[in-house]
């Protein structure tokens, strides 16, 4: 999932890939929703090594990973470093930032969470993701709840992604890559830079009516990455040197 959002993104279409068959298991990112919170900031190798570890206690040695945004970060890290352990990776949002871009977004100062009596604290992150993001009042109200949910570190996940060579780490993969598009997603202008970098991945370009499609639109986005696992898994990865 990206942050500050927890497992509870993709509970709707979780039940779609249940109604195609597919077991799907949702992990919190470590200091997200239900899980425990972190003293220090993780780097995305931390992270990373958390899902490998979820997988191990889980006993599945290999699966299809998939990640949204900070999610997807996580996931090509552990398809880098585990590709033992993905089958195929699909990556909805891929944060291929340049350096400038990058730099910029870890000077921004961080969401003030102090609570305020009359609720404005609620009010004004609800109007600011209002202004910037298409779907459901469902999915704004989600949003709120998550960031402060996570409480006053909920920046941890985006500083990690910022301090990621995403690019290194995308031309150093070995596993079939699906990445999903949908216009009003938040990171859609970075597919033109994965395209360039990475012609031989699938790229599936959806439409859409909101820019949390697995929140808002579980099966048209489900049956997006169903036909995309079947195109792209099929295919062999590339030779490891």
């Amino acid at each position: 999932h990206q942050v500050p959002w927890f497992y509870v993104y993709y509970t709707r279409a979780q039940a779609e890939f249940a109604a195609r068959g597919f077991r799907t298991i949702a992990i919190d990112t470590p200091g997200y929703g239900l899980s425990a919170r972190l003293s220090s900031p993780p780097d995305i190798a931390a992270y990373s090594g958390a899902i490998e570890a979820v997988l191990a206690r889980l006993k599945l040695p290999r699966a299809v990973v998939l990640g949204h945004h900070t999610g997807s970060t996580i996931g090509v890290e552990l398809a880098k470093t585990a590709p033992r352990r993905v089958q195929c990776l699909v990556l909805h949002g891929v944060p291929l930032y340049t350096a400038a871009e990058a730099r910029a977004r870890l000077e921004a100062e961080h969401w003030d969470q102090r609570y305020r009596s009359d609720g404005s604290h609620l009010s004004d992150r609800w109007t600011y993701l209002g202004g910037r993001i298409a779907g459901s009042a469902d999915s704004v109200q989600w949003s709120v709840l998550s960031m402060f949910i996570a409480g006053e570190h909920e920046w941890y996940g985006h500083h990690a992604v910022f301090r990621y060579d995403m690019a290194g780490a995308l031309a150093a993969l070995h596993v079939p890559v699906v990445v999903l598009n949908n216009d009003l997603d938040l990171l859609g202008y970075t597919v033109p830079r994965v395209r360039a970098l990475r012609p031989d991945f699938t790229i599936l370009d959806l439409p859409s009516r909101s820019s949390n499609m697995a929140f808002d639109e579980p099966k048209e986005w489900v049956d997006a990455i169903v036909r995309g696992r079947a195109a792209a898994c099929g295919a062999q990865a590339r030779p490891s040197p």
